[in-house]
């Protein structure tokens, strides 16, 4: 055999060996870029987030791709919102600078006029309003990462535009807790986004055969329309209550208890200062006792009725008081409340403690 046809067959192997090469490196970068795309995925997927055992098994890849967990329209919706947080974010520091500026040159022409003194105070007033509003919005963005690390799942759910409110539901069917806000009004995502926080943080709790959060009280709404003043000032000015909004620090206790609904259908509850009856004043978490909880719902009947011994042997103090006595797991607490006269169930049975409750994923920030 002569070089030249050594030379040939060489090159030809050569080629051959080359193409499959070439063949092998883009199947891997196929799959390096698909798994990318995986990962930005689940980087977004902050309202949706499903069990981490998923992660470990490796079955994360066919529920995103099947869509029974996750709906890309909640992901667009929530990423949208959260990108004009940060926008608004933004916007408030450059306002802040741009004030901050404008007192330090007035100053420097001194403040011996009335007029000019009067003007001072204004703005510092301005930049103390924006200063909160920024911190604000920065503790809505820790709260969004929050629950984007939650293994709870959240769902938003858009309202029509004429909705009288929005609110924060738990679907039991799909173990689902969804953020209900008026369409296009990201103020309205941000209140309800906060009390979502706040099933995540332990400050209320959802109880089966209830439609709404329990525990929901007069500082989780003052914190909620804060946040929402914190995005869009007027969209909280424009509520009618009993004093004029001016700046963050004037939504307080008593503004949120005189809230009225104006836009509420005439003998609709709403359309008088309808927070007095539906939240509580005194503040409430998972810790709140159960005799506090019936401070205002006096329908004990049903609390024990529904509770049971097999719900409260978590309890060290009631699993003393029961030790070595035969009394059945499935007792319910109105037996309990005759077997032990003296025993203060009310004030060592808490919120948590309820075989229908259910708790936000952090378990918990708030302690004993």
């Amino acid at each position: 055999m002569t070089f030249r046809k050594i030379k040939e067959i060489y090159q030809k192997i050569l080629t051959v060996f080359s193409l499959l090469i070439a063949i092998i490196g883009i199947g891997f970068l196929l799959k390096t870029i698909e798994k990318e795309e995986l990962r930005e995925n689940f980087d977004i997927m902050a309202f949706e987030i499903f069990d981490k055992k998923d992660l470990e098994t490796k079955n994360y890849y066919s529920i995103i791709k099947s869509g029974d967990v996750i709906e890309r329209g909640s992901i667009e919706k929530y990423n949208s919102h959260k990108k004009k947080i940060q926008n608004e974010y933004s916007r408030v520091i450059k306002k802040k600078g741009r004030l901050e500026r404008r007192l330090e040159k007035i100053k420097s022409l001194g403040s011996s006029n009335k007029k000019r003194t009067n003007k001072i105070k204004k703005i510092e007033y301005r930049i103390n309003d924006l200063s909160v509003r920024k911190d604000c919005l920065n503790l809505i963005s820790r709260n969004l990462k929050a629950l984007e690390s939650s293994t709870d799942i959240f769902k938003l759910n858009e309202l029509p535009i004429n909705a009288l409110s929005g609110n924060l539901t738990y679907d039991y069917k799909n173990d689902t807790v969804l953020i209900n806000y008026i369409s296009g009004q990201t103020y309205s995502f941000i209140h309800e986004a906060t009390h979502a926080y706040q099933f995540y943080a332990g400050y209320i709790v959802f109880v089966k055969n209830t439609k709404l959060p329990t525990a929901l009280d007069i500082p989780d709404e003052v914190w909620a329309y804060r946040a929402q003043y914190a995005y869009d000032p007027m969209g909280v000015k424009r509520m009618t209550s009993n004093k004029k909004i001016n700046g963050i620090e004037d939504i307080d206790e008593d503004w949120v208890l005189n809230i009225k609904n104006l836009k509420a259908p005439k003998g609709d509850p709403r359309g008088k200062p309808y927070q007095r009856d539906y939240i509580y004043k005194e503040k409430k978490d998972i810790n709140t006792t159960l005799g506090e909880l019936l401070e205002r719902n006096k329908d004990i009947a049903y609390y024990d009725k529904i509770i049971k011994l097999e719900d409260l042997l978590s309890i060290p103090s009631i699993r003393k008081l029961i030790a070595n006595k035969p009394i059945d797991k499935s007792t319910a607490l109105s037996k309990l409340r005759i077997l032990f006269p003296y025993f203060d169930f009310n004030n060592k049975i808490k919120l948590k403690h309820l075989p229908n409750a259910i708790i936000g994923d952090s378990e918990l920030i708030i302690r004993n």
